[in-house]
């Protein structure tokens, strides 16, 4: 067991992890919960194929989410739950090098122009779906993207020189709206739960480019080059199937925390769960559709004494 500092050798190189995105059911109550509950104040919303991207200023979006039956999604859904996480990188030189890279290995990518971001999705070993992405520094709220002149389509990588430009955000000033139950600053990260734990490791590792910064008897926990705690991977029991156990977003500061979970009952929120850790306090919340989100500050930021921790115990506080 050990806190490791080790230097990707990945295809890729990501600085953090940049969102969510998630088959929904319903459209308004999800809308409700990632924007009044969970405090995603701003972003782009599509009522005509019941989407949404929402972000508290970190990015375009934390979270995305569609429904699991609409007729503009890929692949064929099987209902609710993760569709991809997304890991953003430090720009369009890197994204192509390491698609590249990745290419001639025989790992291939379907590579796709969103107008606000080029990106690259492929599958991790569970099913669950990837996206490598650079920004091209348009947002949902410039005048160009919001015209609408086309949606996303398919984008070939060196095309054209990329760009070695920085364009994510530098300077992260969340909002704070008081009309919301939590504030969220920011999604920070995703737990699974793995049927092929050494291959989901090495996969996260090796293609995605996270590096390790704990590991634990059964877990490890993965971190881009911000130094965040972006993906965890648990080895399941026996008999135990792969899941996407929960997401993350860390919040302003305990008091607003102790705040909000006060007020869950008149949002007629459930917290499920709160964590009073000499680490961390946090309060989990369930999505109309059972997904969970951990609201949390973080006492103690530092990596060291994770590892010594139960799988049981470590869960909630990666």
């Amino acid at each position: 067991m050990n806190v490791s500092a080790q230097t990707s050798t990945g295809y890729f190189h990501p600085r953090r992890i940049g969102h969510v995105n998630l088959y929904i059911t319903e459209y308004e109550p999800s809308l409700w919960f990632y924007r009044d509950i969970v405090g995603l104040c701003d972003g782009w919303t599509r009522p005509a194929i019941s989407g949404g991207f929402l972000n508290n200023g970190a990015s375009h979006h934390d979270i995305g989410f569609i429904p699991w039956n609409s007729s503009v999604i890929r692949n064929k859904a099987e209902g609710p739950g993760l569709n991809h996480l997304a890991f953003e990188l430090e720009n369009e030189v890197d994204l192509v090098g390491g698609y590249e890279r990745a290419l001639a290995k025989g790992t291939k990518f379907q590579t796709t122009d969103h107008l606000i971001a080029y990106s690259i999705y492929s599958l991790d070993p569970h099913g669950f779906g990837i996206e490598i992405y650079a920004d091209t520094g348009l947002s949902f709220a410039d005048a160009d993207f919001k015209k609408l002149k086309r949606a996303s389509v398919g984008w070939t990588p060196n095309a054209a020189p990329p760009s070695a430009e920085h364009r994510y955000v530098r300077e992260h000033r969340p909002r704070h709206d008081e009309k919301t139950l939590f504030h969220a600053t920011k999604v920070t990260g995703a737990v699974i739960v793995s049927d092929d734990f050494d291959r989901a490791r090495d996969y996260y590792t090796s293609v995605v480019g996270l590096t390790p910064v704990v590991e634990g008897d059964d877990f490890v926990v993965l971190g881009g080059s911000c130094g965040g705690r972006d993906v965890s991977i648990f080895r399941a029991k026996t008999g135990q199937k792969s899941l996407f156990h929960h997401m993350h977003f860390s919040v302003s500061d305990e008091r607003d925390l102790e705040e909000s979970i006060a007020r869950a009952g008149a949002f007629g929120v459930v917290v499920e769960r709160e964590i009073n850790h000499r680490r961390r306090r946090g309060a989990v919340i369930k999505s109309p559709d059972g997904v969970r989100a951990l609201m949390y500050v973080d006492r103690d930021p530092n990596h060291a004494g994770l590892a010594v921790l139960s799988a049981e115990e470590a869960v909630w506080l990666v």
